[in-house]
């Protein structure tokens, strides 16, 4: 795995064994590109200084998979589909007014995803029924 720290947050980055091999996925490389980038966004404005994100890449005979997952609030349980609405914040609406959050990244991502005939689904980690942080899974096809 390697390491890295950006503005007080650390970042473990870890594929799986069954990742020795190249994999490729067919789409627009610039959007899948912007749709990582939208979930880790969202991971490090729910980040505390210190907190640790775990990014991981691994593949299936016909999916390769990415899942980020960060030491935040994590997702009012009710309403993990929810979170992928347009417009639709976690944030109070006093933490919205302050921040540059819009309420659309989760959104555009899963568009993105979506187009490419992938899935992302989002969960709680939990630890002791306590959560713990939040996990987002991005599913793409592989290129055969």
């Amino acid at each position: 795995y390697k390491k890295i720290n950006i503005n007080e947050i650390d970042f473990k980055f870890f594929t799986s064994d069954n990742m020795n091999s190249e994999v490729s996925i067919k789409g627009q490389e610039s959007f899948i590109e912007q749709s990582i980038k939208n979930i880790i966004d969202n991971a490090i404005s729910f980040s505390r200084s210190k907190d640790l994100i775990i990014i991981n890449l691994s593949s299936t005979l016909n999916y390769l998979s990415l899942s980020i997952s960060d030491q935040g609030p994590g997702i009012n349980e009710p309403m993990v589909e929810k979170i992928f609405e347009r417009f639709y914040s976690l944030r109070d609406s006093e933490e919205q007014s302050k921040d540059t959050h819009s309420g659309l990244g989760l959104n555009i991502a899963k568009q993105i995803i979506d187009s490419h005939d992938g899935y992302i689904s989002a969960n709680n980690i939990l630890e002791d029924n306590v959560i713990i942080g939040a996990r987002f899974i991005i599913n793409l096809p592989i290129n055969r």
